[in-house]
């Protein structure tokens, strides 16, 4: 089992929860509220009521009071669905990363090609706002997402062969994947986005996402053989290397 566990300053439990869960990431709303995301398989329940995984692993995204009790939670997913990131937005809505072959949170189901990157925001209350799946055959991956100070959505992770998230096709350079981090509006249309291949060999994916006080992106992430970020090929000097990259609104 795992779950979500609050401490104090002082490092003093305050409340927890245990279910039969991999859970995978938390974010905490301003109001002292707790987002958790991650996958099941079988049944849960965090207090709302049972959620149940028809087949395979469905992703769960689950919101908390400060205090602890349970205020909504919902399920998505078809077989092989994975919640891997959540974020709480400045106008307290949710939005959560993950990969999977099909999602739906109550607007018109999205299947993937194989296994995609999607991203989905919902309400404060948990009600579909807007979602979208990004990939192409392969393996297509949301690491990471985040919300800057205007409620801007940006997400990063790794893409196989192409991935279009509303400006167009980006082509994948290296074999294996390669990193991308695209940014959307918080209506959920397509703002920009980016993906950083370089050689034929060796794959790369953005792990972490981060955003500043400037809308300023910040993006960490690994990378085989070499990279381009823009100003030409950076190679690298081991097998797999860390990448720091951080770019304007």
């Amino acid at each position: 089992s795992a779950g979500v566990l609050k401490l104090s300053a002082t490092g003093a439990t305050v409340w927890s929860t245990a279910v039969p869960v991999t859970a995978w990431a938390v974010a905490a709303a301003a109001a002292g509220d707790v987002v958790v995301t991650g996958s099941f398989r079988g049944t849960v329940n965090f207090g709302g009521g049972d959620l149940v995984a028809p087949s395979g692993w469905d992703m769960f995204v689950a919101r908390f009071s400060a205090t602890g009790p349970h205020l909504w939670s919902q399920q998505a997913g078809g077989s092989l669905t994975e919640g891997n990131a959540v974020a709480v937005a400045t106008d307290d809505s949710v939005v959560i990363a993950g990969n999977g072959d099909s999602i739906n949170f109550g607007g018109t189901r999205l299947t993937g090609n194989g296994i995609d990157a999607f991203l989905v925001s919902l309400r404060s209350d948990g009600a579909y706002r807007w979602a979208g799946m990004y990939g192409d055959v392969g393996s297509d991956v949301a690491y990471s997402v985040a919300a800057d100070r205007f409620g801007n959505v940006l997400v990063a992770g790794k893409y196989e062969r192409s991935a279009d998230f509303g400006g167009g096709p980006l082509a994948m350079a290296g074999f294996g994947g390669d990193p991308f981090v695209a940014k959307f509006l918080p209506t959920g249309s397509h703002s920009w986005s980016r993906g950083y291949g370089g050689s034929a060999t060796g794959a790369g994916a953005a792990w972490g996402i981060a955003t500043d006080d400037l809308a300023d992106v910040i993006l960490v992430g690994s990378f085989g053989t070499t990279v381009d970020f823009g100003g030409g090929p950076v190679s690298n000097s081991g097998a797999v290397d860390l990448f720091i990259l951080h770019l304007g609104p």
